[in-house]
C-alpha cells in the first residue's frame, strides 16, 4: 500500500462525497443593518467626491434665477439671456446628478432623484419659454420638440417645485451631518 493510499483511506472509492449545493437555488444572505455612523460617513465621503459641488451649483443656480425673476419685470431682452443660461446649468445640474454616484442615503437619494427629475422638466419647459417669447430673429436656440407652448407661469411653478423639493434634500442630508462639518452648502 503506497503514502497516498493510506492518506486518503481504503474507504475512498466507497464513500461518496458531499454534493456540491445546487446553483439554480436561490441563496438568502443576512445583511446587517447600516448604522447612523457609517450613513453619516458615506454622505460625508459623497459629498467630498463630487457631491458638495452639485450641492453648490445648485445653490447658485437658484440664487441666480431668484434674482433674475425679481429684476424682470421690464422684459429686457437680458433677462431672457440671462434665464436661458440658468435654465440650461438647471439642465446640466440634473444630468451630472444623474451621472453621478446614488446618495448613499435611501430616503435622501428619493428625494434627490426627485429634484432631478422636477429640474430636467423645469429646465426644459423654462428654455421653451425663452424660445417661444423670443422675437422673430430666435436668438435663443430652439427647444426639444413639443406639443403646446408652456406659460411662463408654468415653468416658474416648475422651477419653484424643483427647488422646494431641493431645499428639502438639504433638509435630509442636514439632519445626518454632524455639525460644523461643512459638508453640504447653507441653504436659504
Amino acid at each position: 500500500m503506497t503514502g497516498w493510499w493510506q492518506a486518503i483511506g481504503a474507504n475512498w472509492h466507497h464513500e461518496r462525497p458531499q454534493a456540491l449545493p445546487n446553483p439554480m437555488r436561490v441563496m438568502t444572505v443576512a445583511v446587517a443593518p447600516i448604522s447612523p455612523h457609517t450613513r453619516t460617513m458615506q454622505l460625508v465621503a459623497w459629498n467630498l467626491v463630487g457631491g458638495k459641488d452639485l450641492l453648490i451649483r445648485t445653490t447658485h443656480v437658484e440664487g441666480e434665477i431668484a434674482k433674475t425673476l425679481e429684476s424682470s419685470g421690464d422684459g429686457t431682452r437680458d433677462a431672457d439671456r440671462k434665464m436661458l443660461d440658468l435654465c440650461t446649468d438647471l439642465g446640466k445640474i440634473a444630468d451630472d446628478a444623474d451621472r453621478f454616484f446614488r446618495v448613499p442615503v435611501p430616503a435622501v437619494q428619493v428625494t434627490w432623484q426627485r429634484f432631478t427629475t422636477q429640474a430636467h422638466a423645469a429646465s426644459s419647459d423654462c428654455i421653451r419659454v425663452v424660445h417661444d417669447g423670443d422675437p422673430p430673429n430666435k436668438t435663443t436656440p430652439p427647444p426639444a420638440p413639443s406639443g403646446s407652448s408652456i406659460s411662463p407661469a408654468k415653468a416658474v411653478e416648475e422651477i419653484t417645485s424643483a427647488f422646494e423639493t431641493f431645499g428639502a434634500v438639504i433638509g435630509q442630508m442636514l439632519a445626518i451631518m454632524p455639525p460644523n462639518q461643512g459638508n453640504t452648502p447653507e441653504h436659504h
